[in-house]
């Protein structure tokens, strides 16, 4: 019965080490959406600081290069993003412009009316 007590305590022992020893799982979140990593291609943290894997950057949409001891990463969005923008900027110029005929289409026509009832 010792021996037995004995071995499991020594099981469970190397299990809770097991469990506080292995590693965490690290989340990459890019704009509020986390990003999906493939088997083997874990954030890494090693010495403070985390380390991504190129293949998920090129996942998230990011042109990765390395090229004379640079890695540039280029974010295929940002075109699109600035089109958007120039899209929503020239749609709230038009709006305004329009809002501003309209209210003088609405005082001459109101004059009009007006000077008629008279």
């Amino acid at each position: 019965m010792i021996i037995v007590t004995l071995v499991l305590s020594l099981i469970s022992a190397s299990l809770a080490f097991a469990a506080t020893s292995a590693p965490q799982k690290i989340s990459i979140v890019l704009n509020g959406k986390e990003l999906k990593t493939r088997t083997g291609t874990e954030v890494k943290i090693i010495d403070n600081h985390a380390y991504i894997p190129a293949s998920v950057l090129r996942d998230a949409r990011f042109a990765v290069e390395y090229k004379n001891s640079k890695l540039n990463l280029v974010n295929n969005y940002s075109p699109y993003n600035k089109n958007l923008i120039e899209m929503h900027l020239s749609n709230h110029e038009f709006t305004s412009q329009f809002n501003k005929i309209e209210q003088e289409v609405i005082d001459v026509l109101s004059k009009v009316i007006l000077e008629r009832a008279s």
